[in-house]
């Protein structure tokens, strides 16, 4: 549910919200999540998930 809520674009708080956990472990499972698609963590959260968006497109052979 939180990769899912990345993709689509929701916030932390929207994410934490539908899956009933804090803010802080959501951002902890993005942690974790750009840990296993290698993706060096960036200092706005909106790259991040930019970046995990491409790194996943580019797994499942989209870009």
């Amino acid at each position: 549910m939180i990769f899912k809520g990345i993709i689509h674009g929701e916030t932390n708080r929207k994410i934490a919200e539908a899956i009933f956990q804090s803010e802080k472990t959501v951002e902890a499972e993005i942690k974790k999540i750009c840990g296993i698609l290698n993706i060096a963590e960036k200092k706005t959260e909106q790259n991040i998930r930019v970046l995990i968006g491409q790194r996943y497109a580019q797994l499942v052979g989209v870009l």
